[in-house]
This record gives C-alpha cells, sequence and structure tokens, in this order.
C-alpha cells in the first residue's frame, strides 16, 4: 500500500456523523486510521443519540468535532474573532460563496450561513492540527470544507486544501445551484464512487479538472457479510429492502412488484422485509395493507444487528429512480442474497445481468416482479447469481479496496506538499 502522506492531519467532514446511514463511511475512515493516517472527524450539524446504534458509534460520537450547534462561546472565539481578526479574508470568502448572488438573492443567504460555518470550522480544524479537509457528498459538507480552505489558505493559518467525495446521483439534480462545477476545479481532488459519476462530474467541469478525478469505490468488510453457514429450511419467499424510506427509492414501485409475485407464486406464501425509516412509511403501510402483502417494517436497524436479516433473505430488490452504488446492495451481495435492481446510472458497474444479479426497467412494478419470480422459481439461477455477486463485491467492492483507494489518492495529491496543496476558486 502507498504510504500515507506525511505531516498531515485529515479533516473528514460530514452532514451528519456518526450517522446510521454513513456507516460506510465510518469504516472507511477507521480503516485509513488502521493504515496510519491521522483522521479527525467533524460533522456539520452533531447527531443525535438515536444516530449511535452501536459503541463504535458512539465511541466515534464522543471524538467528533462539531460545528453546530454554536453556543455563544463557540461563536465569539471561533467565529467572531478570527473573522474581525481577518476582515479581507472574510470579505474575499463572502466573494467566493455569493458569487452571482445578484440573479438569485436568497441562496446567497444561506450561503452566508456557510460562511460563518466554515470560519469555525477552521478555527477548531486549526486547534487541531488539521491541515487537510476532505468531504463526503457535494452538499453542505463540501460547501463547508471548500470555504474553509479558502479562509485557512487567505489567512496563513488552518487547513489549506480540500478534497471531496463525489457520490451521486441527486447532486447532479442541479449541478448550478449547489456549484458543483466550481467546487470540483476548487478541489485539490475529487475521488468518484463509479465511472458513471466521473464522467457527470466531467461534464459540469472544465476538462483541466478531470485529471483530478479519481475512481475509489465505496466498500464493505466482508468478514461482516458474509453468507449464512447454512439456510433454514422456509416455505415463504423472502425480498428485502434495506435503505431509506424515502420518494427515490421507488418503493410503491417495489411494493406493486412483491404483491404482484406473491400472486404468480400462490399459495407459496411471500413475505416482504423492509429495514430503514423515512417519510414514506406510512403509505408503505397502508398500501401493503391495501394490496395484502405481507410486509415487516423492522424501522432503522444497526450494522451490528443486521446481518441476521440479510442471511434470512431469499431476494434483495431496489425499484429506485436513481442511486449512486449502494452500499446495501454491496452487502447483501456479499452475504450471497440474489439482488435485483433497476437498470440505471452506476448500477450496471456492479450487476452483471444474469450473472451478478438481475437488472429491471426502472418505474416497471412487472419487470421487477419477473426478476424476483425467476430467482423463486429458478434454485439454481439463484444460487448460481448470489455466489458471482459476493465474488464481484470480494473483487471490487470492499473496504480494504476503498482504504487503498483513498491512500493513493491522497498520497497522489497531498505527499509533496505535506497537505498545502493550494486550490483557487
Amino acid at each position: 500500500m502507498v504510504s500515507a502522506p506525511r505531516g498531515s492531519t485529515i479533516g473528514y467532514v460530514i452532514s451528519h456523523y456518526p450517522y446510521i446511514s454513513h456507516t460506510f463511511i465510518q469504516r472507511e475512515i477507521l480503516g485509513l486510521r488502521d493504515a496510519g493516517f491521522d483522521i479527525e472527524t467533524i460533522s456539520v450539524i452533531q447527531t443525535g443519540a438515536d444516530q449511535a446504534l452501536s459503541p463504535t458509534d458512539r465511541a466515534e460520537a464522543d471524538r467528533t468535532i462539531n460545528i453546530r450547534p454554536a453556543g455563544v462561546g463557540k461563536l465569539v472565539r471561533h467565529l467572531l474573532m478570527p473573522a474581525f481578526a481577518n476582515p479581507g479574508a472574510t470579505m474575499a470568502l463572502i466573494g467566493v460563496a455569493g458569487r452571482g448572488w445578484w440573479s438569485d438573492p436568497k441562496p446567497f443567504l444561506w450561503r452566508l450561513f456557510y460562511v460563518a460555518e466554515a470560519i469555525i470550522l477552521c478555527s477548531l480544524a486549526r486547534a487541531r492540527g488539521i491541515t487537510h479537509l476532505h468531504a463526503h457528498h457535494a452538499n453542505s459538507s463540501s460547501n463547508v470544507a471548500w470555504l474553509a480552505s479558502e479562509f485557512g489558505r487567505r489567512t496563513g493559518s488552518g487547513p489549506s486544501s480540500w478534497t471531496f467525495t463525489m457520490h451521486g446521483s441527486s447532486e447532479f439534480i442541479d449541478v448550478d445551484r449547489i456549484d458543483l462545477g466550481r467546487k470540483a476545479e476548487a478541489a485539490a481532488g475529487v475521488a468518484c464512487i463509479s465511472d458513471f459519476t466521473r464522467s457527470q462530474l466531467m461534464m459540469v467541469s472544465a476538462t483541466p479538472a478531470w485529471s483530478n478525478f479519481d475512481v475509489v469505490h465505496c466498500g464493505i468488510d466482508p468478514d461482516v457479510f458474509e453468507p449464512p453457514a447454512e439456510r433454514a429450511p422456509d416455505l415463504a419467499f423472502t425480498v428485502l429492502f434495506v435503505g431509506r424510506l424515502g420518494a427515490e427509492k421507488g418503493l410503491p414501485v417495489l411494493m406493486d412488484a412483491v404483491a404482484d409475485l406473491a400472486a404468480r407464486l400462490a399459495p407459496r406464501p411471500v413475505e416482504f422485509l423492509l429495514v430503514g425509516d423515512g417519510e414514506l412509511r406510512d403509505e408503505l403501510g397502508e398500501q401493503a395493507e391495501r394490496l395484502g402483502v405481507n410486509a415487516t417494517f423492522f424501522g432503522s436497524v444497526g450494522q451490528h444487528e443486521i446481518l441476521p436479516i440479510y442471511q434470512r433473505a431469499d431476494a434483495f430488490a431496489l425499484a429506485s429512480f436513481r442511486e449512486g452504488i449502494p452500499v446495501v446492495l454491496m452487502e447483501a451481495m456479499a452475504c450471497g442474497v440474489p439482488c435485483v435492481a433497476p437498470r440505471i446510472t452506476a448500477l450496471p458497474e456492479l450487476i452483471e445481468e444474469g450473472h451478478t444479479g438481475l437488472l429491471a426497467t426502472a418505474g416497471r412494478a412487472d419487470h421487477l416482479a419477473d426478476a424476483l419470480e425467476r430467482l423463486a422459481v429458478e434454485p439454481d439461477l439463484a444460487a448460481r447469481v448470489g455466489k458471482a455477486g459476493r465474488e464481484a463485491v470480494l473483487e471490487g467492492f470492499t473496504t480494504a479496496g476503498t482504504v487503498a483507494g483513498m491512500t493513493q489518492f491522497f498520497d497522489r495529491l497531498l505527499a509533496d506538499t505535506g497537505g498545502g496543496h493550494q486550490a483557487q476558486p
């Protein structure tokens, strides 16, 4: 493995950390620390105790720097004092954040909050000896990391460079609103989770920036997510979904597909397990009752408790309208569960039709039901797909692979400057 950049303390900036849907980021951070990196974690908004479900979560919460909430003492020491001590840098920062404000003043007001958070972050990071910032997601966390590194560079104190991990695909919906092209060009580099993500980022950024876009897959620990020693015989065919119960996941379509599947397989029973929470919870419960689907809603489940649920499933299914490459899909495949997913965005980079899983047309409940029925009535296909799916994850989507990729990414971008690369806005 390439050595970590010497003299660099890297601050990982995440909108919420630890967080139940960000466990893959936690695994990345722990792996990088084991590889010799000095990693500090920074949460833009402090997460509640309901998100720290495991002992590891609670330990990470205790050591994480939180930008918000910001009491009077934090505001005076880490915002007002640095801002007034460096008026030129503060005004320049407002200029960077507010470029084009006259075309739409409302977003400019929100960007002033990012400026305040960035100055707080720069001050907190300076106190911890952080020289480089790395944000996950091209959202508020990258806004704050970008501006904090700008403030550090202009004042000559604190972190002076930044990078980010680009997930997609929601960030591609309104690239102008989130300044995606400017962020990609201002960052020292971008770690893209897939080739699809990298191609979309290339589309909105200047050509010279492309050489700093690396593909680094997210990953899972295959020693934690593994198939059961043997499956207990069960008459029911069990379909599993894990994720947020939100509109982008297409879950009403998946519920229709499971209802269709149950009618096709009758009298064999079908059960539908849903792990996660979100705004569609009540609607989905009503839909399941109306369609007669045997659905069980687990709510949020910690990583230390979810393995038996994966190992219970006969099939894992997604019906998403947009996705990156979901970590839950990797987890299911690592557990040997045959998977069905829509043929969208980067999903074919993980699922090869008929080999490592089955792909269906997005938005088509009947096509999802067709694929699930194949797995139910063709046990040889299900076994073959489940085995090949795990092998695909072992080959290209493990935490060890993520750590190796991020080590090379940081080493290439930061080793020569000890974390002091200066990216111009």
